[in-house]
């Protein structure tokens, strides 16, 4: 019996070791894991060549929910902030089509820059989406002393939109009326969507635009391009110069 209790006891012993050594083995495995995810993610901030301003999903049924992220160093990202490094990430092409020989940048080392090179209006451009981008207007036709610095948002791609995403590019157009209405003291939001069946007779080439200054008063663009068809990209423009040095 003696002997018998201290084989049991043995066992018992070997068991508990084995289970704490096998607890052990899986604590290291997922910090491992959490370090490489934290740390290829790093990486793909850094090496980004697109720095949006914000990372964020626009409100309505068009859009995916995700992370919110205002500020900091960002580089190129898709919606939620952290996706599976497997994962491609998904971008939309920008097709500037207007006014033409007006230059574009936007940021892509140092925030507030805008040191990209410069881009002459009409060209493409590929941005990731689920993001907010600043950009640069300078040159402007009939307006050569004024810069304006927009902001262009990103709508992620959603079961509506995919196919037309996978095919074609999203239309970006400044008009007179815009610079216009900024000069006036206004600020433009300009929702570019593609249309659900029963709005496509209202769209053009394929996609739809509502500016907030050309509705009914009190009306919101968003609200209304979400309610006609999917979100493709959201332009506001204001009067703020960001050229402006900061009081010391």
């Amino acid at each position: 019996m003696i002997v018998r209790r201290e084989a049991v006891g043995s066992a018992k012993v070997s068991g508990e070791t084995e289970m704490k050594y096998s607890m052990s083995v899986a604590a290291v495995i997922a910090v491992v894991g959490m370090n490489f995810v934290l740390t290829s993610t790093a990486d793909a901030q850094k090496f980004g060549r697109l720095r949006p301003v914000a990372q964020r999903p626009v409100v309505g049924r068009s859009i995916n929910t995700g992370v919110t992220v205002l500020g900091g160093d960002y580089g190129t990202l898709t919606s939620p902030a952290v996706a599976p490094i497997s994962r491609q990430l998904s971008t939309s092409q920008l097709h500037f089509i207007a006014p033409e020989e007006l230059t574009v940048n936007w940021d892509v080392v140092v925030p507030g820059t805008f040191d990209s090179d410069a881009k002459i209006i009409p060209f493409r451009q590929n941005f990731p989406q689920g993001a907010i981008y600043r950009v640069k207007l300078s040159n402007v036709p009939a307006r050569p002393d004024k810069v304006y610095y927009p902001t262009i948002e990103i709508a992620a791609t959603m079961a509506r939109s995919q196919a037309f995403l996978a095919h074609n590019s999203i239309p970006i157009e400044f008009t007179d009326n815009d610079f216009d209405q900024v000069d006036s003291g206004n600020f433009v939001t300009k929702v570019i969507y593609l249309p659900d069946p029963e709005f496509q007779g209202l769209a053009m080439a394929g996609v739809g635009t509502l500016v907030n200054t050309q509705l009914e008063p009190g009306s919101d663009p968003i609200t209304e391009a979400d309610r006609r068809g999917s979100i493709l990209a959201i332009v506001r423009l204001g009067n703020k110069d960001l050229g402006t040095s900061a009081v010391r």
